[in-house]
């Protein structure tokens, strides 16, 4: 897919004020903790808006990475003096390597081929020093067919309006279909339309997958005490193979 085809173009200049606030912040706060150590170097793929790493630019020497450049624009309005690559975080290659590497919020689920989820796995793997720690959360195959069934999403203030719905495309394929109307200073609204799909692998496969450049990988889910059939999000805590 093109930067011109991106749907997160359209996306960006509501990213924001759809999204909000993350609520994991703390949650993923306290991983880093445990696996890493203060002020490592650390690269965020499919970092957006820099949202994530304005929580983690005190703790962390924070770098970012998206395909998007409107998603970079506003990233380097926010953080100005961080460091943001215009990169796709399947084939990335970087001058850098990075104590730690993280792909929140799901981001991985946007990437629609298993081949392309190993090659993004292997760039990971390429851009982490020696014992580096690679942090993701993925929805479930199970967590995806729970979508479609809440109702629209809601967000509005003064002169935006957004609906967000969802919708099964195929077999552990769904789509978020956004429609935001904003206020123009006539008095009209103008409509933009965006539609982001995810999709989602047994997490046995991405561990297989994984093995070939990490440690035993362990799973989290941040809702029960042990990953399961119902888990919905799952988080993949993997340490470099010397």
């Amino acid at each position: 897919m093109t930067a011109s085809q991106d749907p997160y173009i359209s996306f960006a200049p509501f990213y924001d004020f759809l999204i909000g606030d993350r609520e994991e912040l703390p949650f993923i706060q306290n991983l880093l903790e445990q696996h890493s150590a203060p002020r490592a170097s650390l690269l965020e793929l499919a970092c957006g808006t820099g949202s994530l790493l304005a929580g983690l630019q005190q703790e962390y020497d924070v770098h970012g990475l998206d395909r998007c450049p409107d998603m970079l624009s506003v990233a380097r309005r926010k953080l100005p003096g961080v460091s943001f690559y215009d990169a796709d975080m399947v084939d990335f290659q970087l001058n850098h390597t990075y104590d730690v590497i993280i792909c929140c919020f799901n981001s991985i689920n946007h990437i629609l081929s298993f081949r392309d989820w190993k090659r993004m796995f292997l760039c990971v793997a390429q851009h982490l020093n020696p014992g580096g720690f690679f942090l993701f959360d993925i929805n479930t195959q199970h967590g995806l067919s729970l979508y479609p069934d809440e109702a629209p999403v809601i967000i509005e203030d003064e002169s935006t309006l957004g609906v967000i719905r969802y919708r099964h495309l195929k077999k552990h394929v769904i789509s978020m279909d956004v429609t935001v109307f904003r206020e123009a200073q006539d008095g009209s609204y103008l409509r933009t339309d965006t539609e982001i799909q995810e999709t989602s692998f047994e997490a046995s496969r991405i561990k297989d997958a994984l093995s070939l450049y990490f440690k035993p990988v362990q799973l989290l889910d941040p809702e029960r005490s042990r990953p399961g059939t119902n888990s919905e999000i799952l988080y993949f805590l993997c340490t470099l193979r010397s």
